[in-house]
């Protein structure tokens, strides 16, 4: 498949241990998302970690509650017109240890639950 030849991947252990910390997921996800992620080249992104952190992440974003078994996948999608748009600018708040706590909904971008597949 040529079309993974262009994959630009990112391992971040700290998906697997952030995970255990309850309420954390979300922001060290759009962290690290804010520290990769191109307009020009990045569309669509997946993000593999450990539950519950993964669950309390996604539930988050959707707005509603999300239950993932094992080997489970949330499917969210969000409309914007930049990346900037849905993770909004927090530098500023992240070496400043503060934190906006409606992350993901700068300039009105919304994520939607499209589904959840289990095996």
């Amino acid at each position: 498949m040529a079309e993974l030849g262009d994959v630009d991947a990112h391992l971040y252990g700290s998906l697997y241990t952030v995970a255990a910390l309850d309420g954390q997921m979300r922001q060290h996800i759009e962290e690290c998302l804010l520290g990769v992620v191109s307009d020009d080249h990045n569309t669509c992104v997946a993000i593999v970690g450990h539950n519950r952190g993964m669950e309390e992440a996604a539930s988050s974003m959707a707005g509603v509650a999300v239950k993932l078994r094992p080997a489970s996948a949330a499917l969210l999608q969000v409309a914007a017109a930049s990346w900037r748009d849905v993770l909004g600018d927090h530098k500023a708040e992240l070496k400043a240890g503060t934190k906006d706590e409606d992350w993901g909904t700068q300039g009105g971008a919304k994520w939607t639950l499209l589904g959840v597949i289990s095996p």
